[in-house]
């Protein structure tokens, strides 16, 4: 392995904190992911793998967390970028210009009759949600595992045991002190996206459509499936699918939770925004990125119609590990996987 790849560096950066403290970023890098993107013969990705060094290690010397941000805001990029290449999707990068706001991609569409013939163009924009405070949550983590991993240690030296025990919680969505009802995070990144839905980059140059690529690696460790779902049984109780309500969902729809005990209640809330695919409809597709841990993350896609965003539709099918509609019209293949 090259020394100056990102794979030895990351490698790197995770053995220099092994038992001294947690790095929320760090950890989500997937090393499989940062091998691929290695060995990938490809300009724009050797720029962007460049740049994210510098940033790991100016991050590294500054202890700065802004910096640790932005080496992976284009990890989460350059990642979705070879994602669309590995399976054969024809994209592109849109060059940057100072006087108009343009999309991080394109994808041309054209006339499956005449390939020669340019049909038309789908615009793509990658979006990566941060934890809540950015980088005084991410401090506040660094600073607890710290002072459990010095505990630890004392304790293990005391009692001459090998393995201690311990668990520190992680609040990525929200600042508080407790942690959100799985209902209540639908509304939290409905808000997160809506408040940075860039439109300009989504509408430029008169595509004809737009795909926003959310990436929640950083927010969540795992995501089922079964949460591009409408609602799904889990522990023998009707819960809500989280991503389908955050594209689909319309303010007002009733929401459902585990009952934390029998007799409990379990319609909790109701949505109180729209979702995504509901408010913006120059979005014909959402598609999130959900954390892999160190395999290649996954892509879970929604999409309205088959009739309204055929290119779309197809480009989602290609891309995504599993896609879904507004009419729940793909949700009879997962319950036949699940049977």
């Amino acid at each position: 392995m090259n020394k100056n790849s990102l794979y030895e560096l990351i490698l790197k950066e995770r053995e220099a904190m092994q038992g001294l403290a947690i790095n929320g970023i760090l950890v989500c890098f997937s090393l499989k992911e940062v091998q691929a993107l290695d060995d990938y013969d490809d300009p724009f990705v050797k720029q962007k793998i460049k740049q994210i060094r510098e940033y790991i290690e100016k991050a590294s010397r500054q202890n700065s967390f802004e910096n640790w941000k932005t080496a992976y805001s284009s990890y989460s990029e350059i990642c979705t970028y070879l994602s669309f290449k590995e399976k054969g999707i024809n994209i592109e990068r849109v060059s940057e210009n100072k006087k108009e706001k343009t999309p991080d991609f394109q994808v041309k569409i054209r006339d499956e009759e005449k390939s020669t013939e340019q049909e038309g163009c789908i615009n793509i924009e990658v979006k990566k949600l941060d934890w809540a405070q950015g980088g005084i949550n991410l401090k506040s983590l660094q600073d607890k595992s710290y002072e459990i991993y010095k505990r630890a240690d004392e304790e293990r030296a005391k009692l001459r045991h090998s393995y201690i025990c311990t668990e520190i919680e992680v609040i990525p969505l929200e600042n508080k002190e407790k942690s959100p009802k799985a209902t209540e995070e639908i509304d939290v990144i409905i808000k997160k996206i809506s408040q940075n839905e860039k439109s300009e980059q989504l509408q430029w140059g008169n595509p004809q459509d737009a795909i926003l690529v959310v990436d929640i690696s950083l927010l969540y460790d795992y995501m089922d499936m079964r949460e591009c779902l409408p609602a799904f049984t889990w522990r023998e109780s009707k819960v809500s699918g989280r991503l389908w309500a955050i594209a689909f969902g319309k303010e007002g729809d009733d929401l459902f939770d585990h009952p934390e005990f029998e007799g409990a209640e379990n319609i909790v809330k109701k949505q109180e925004f729209d979702g995504i695919l509901q408010q913006f409809d120059y979005v014909g597709g959402l598609v999130f990125r959900v954390q892999g841990h160190d395999e290649r993350a996954k892509f879970y896609g929604f999409y309205r119609d088959e009739k309204e965003n055929p290119s779309t539709a197809n480009i989602l099918r290609q891309l995504c590990d599993y896609v879904n509609d507004r009419h729940n019209f793909l949700g009879r293949k997962l319950y036949k996987r699940e049977n």
